[in-house]
C-alpha cells in the first residue's frame, strides 16, 4: 500500500539551556504534533496512531507515547521508539510500516529532544555512599555525540579514508551557517506558558552559537531542544514516500553511501534527478562521504539551507528534521525528488526518497 506524507511540521529549536529550558519533552512534542495535524487539514480524531521517537527519556515518567498523546489531546493509541540519534527516523519506519499492513490508515511519526531538561545521575546513590568521593554522570555525555567515543574515532577513520583534512570540516561548518540566514523551513512561531507568563519562539536560536569541539578539532553541532511530526497516511497526497533503505557498516560513511546508491538504484533514478537533498551532519563525514562517492550528486542541492550547525542538533529529532526541511524545500522550489539521509556514529544508515506530485 502506498504510503503519502500529509504535513509536516517542527517547532524552532532553542539553545540548550535556552528558550526551552523548562519546557518538557511531551509539550515540545504536543506543540509539533498539533500544528502536523492543523497543516494536514485534519482533527485528533481522525489520527489512529501516534509513534514517537524519543532518547533521553531519564527522570521524564513512563510511557513517553501516551504522554505526549495526551498533551496533544489525541485519543488515539501511542506508542514510543528509542534508538538513540535515529529515534525519530524509527518512528517514521514505523509508521510507514503501519499504513503498509493496513493496520491504519493515518499515523502521526513524531520525535522530541529536551536535552536542556536531563538530569544529572548518581549511579552510587541507590545504596548510599559508604566512603569517598561521590561522582554525577551527565547523560548528555553518556548517551549523546557530546562524549565523543565511537563518534571521534568514526570521524577520525573517515577522513582519513576519504583524504580530507580539518580545513574541509571548517569550510562545511562556514557554508551550513551561512545558509542560516535564510528562513529556517517547515518551522512555526510556537507560544507557551511559564511562571513568568507567557513566552513566544519564532524561529531557531541556535545559528547564532559557535560550534564545540567535545575533542579539539572535532567539531560538533550546538544542542537544541525541539520537536518535529508528520502525518503519513494511506490517502494520496501531494507527497509520495517513493522508498527507503536501512544499512550497517563498519567502515565510516560507507552506510549512507550504500543507502544512499541502493535506493537510487532500486528506484531507477539518477542522482542527477534529485531536485534537493538533506543529509545529517552530526557526522560531518556523511555529506562529504556522499559527495566524493555519489557520482551526478549536485552539492548545490544538498542542504542548501544549511544542516544541523545551522539549525542546531536535537538529539533524535534530526531525521525528521530532514523530511520537514525536504518537504517544504521541495515545495517552494517546485522540486520533484527528494532525499534525505543520515547515519549514526555506529554505523547505521537511514536513506528515505520522497516525490512531489499533484494531489
Amino acid at each position: 500500500m502506498p504510503v503519502f506524507l500529509r504535513s509536516t511540521a517542527r517547532t524552532p529549536y532553542g539553545t540548550f539551556g535556552g528558550a526551552f529550558r523548562r519546557v518538557g519533552p511531551e509539550h515540545l512534542a504536543a506543540l509539533a504534533i498539533r500544528e502536523s495535524i492543523k497543516r494536514a487539514g485534519m482533527g485528533p480524531e481522525d489520527i489512529e496512531a501516534l509513534i514517537l521517537g524519543q532518547a533521553l527519556r531519564y527522570g521524564q515518567g513512563t510511557d513517553p507515547g501516551r504522554q505526549a498523546a495526551l498533551a496533544a489531546e489525541l485519543p488515539c493509541p501511542s506508542w514510543a521508539v528509542d534508538q538513540g540519534s535515529l529515534s525519530g527516523v524509527r518512528a517514521l519506519i514505523s509508521g510507514i510500516h503501519a499504513i503498509e499492513s493496513g493496520a491504519h490508515r493515518s499515523v502521526v511519526a513524531a520525535a522530541t529532544c529536551s536535552a536542556s531538561t536531563v538530569p544529572y545521575l548518581l549511579p552510587a546513590g541507590r545504596w548510599g555512599h559508604r566512603l569517598g568521593q561521590s561522582t554525577a554522570l551527565d547523560p548528555l555525555l553518556l548517551d549523546t555525540l557530546e562524549g565523543g567515543g565511537p563518534w571521534q574515532l568514526a570521524m577520525e577513520k573517515g577522513l582519513e579514508d576519504l583524504g580530507r583534512g580539518a580545513g574541509d570540516l571548517t569550510a562545511w561548518i562556514a557554508g551550513s551557517r551561512a545558509k542560516a540566514l535564510a528562513p529556517a523551513l517547515g518551522s512555526f512561531p510556537v507560544t507557551w506558558k511559564e511562571r513568568k507568563g507567557t513566552l513566544t519562539l519564532t524561529s531557531d536560536e541556535s545559528p547564532a552559537q559557535t560550534p564545540h569541539p567535545p575533542v579539539p578539532g572535532w567539531p560538533l553541532p550546538p544542542l537544541a531542544d525541539g520537536a518535529a511530526s508528520l502525518v503519513l497516511s494511506a490517502e494520496r497526497s501531494s507527497i509520495r514516500i517513493a522508498g527507503f533503505r536501512e544499512t550497517r557498516a563498519v567502515r565510516p560513511t560507507e552506510a549512507i553511501i550504500t543507502a544512499v546508491r541502493d535506493l537510487l538504484g532500486a528506484s531507477g533514478l539518477r542522482a542527477e534527478a534529485l531536485d534537493r537533498m538533506e543529509v545529517d551532519e552530526s557526522l560531518l563525514l556523511s555529506p562529504l562521504g556522499l559527495l566524493e562517492a555519489i557520482e551526478g550528486l549536485d552539492p548545490r542541492c544538498m542542504n542548501p539551507h544549511g544542516g544541523a550547525f545551522a539549525s542546531g542538533q536535537a538529539h533524535g529529532v534530526e531525521g525528521l528534521r530532514l523530511l520537514v526541511s525536504l518537504c517544504h524545500g521541495l515545495a517552494q522550489d517546485g522540486g520533484r525528488f527528494g532525499l534525505a539521509a543520515m547515519e549514526s556514529a555506529e554505523g547505521q544508515a537511514f536513506a528515505i526518497l520522497i516525490e512531489r506530485t499533484s494531489a
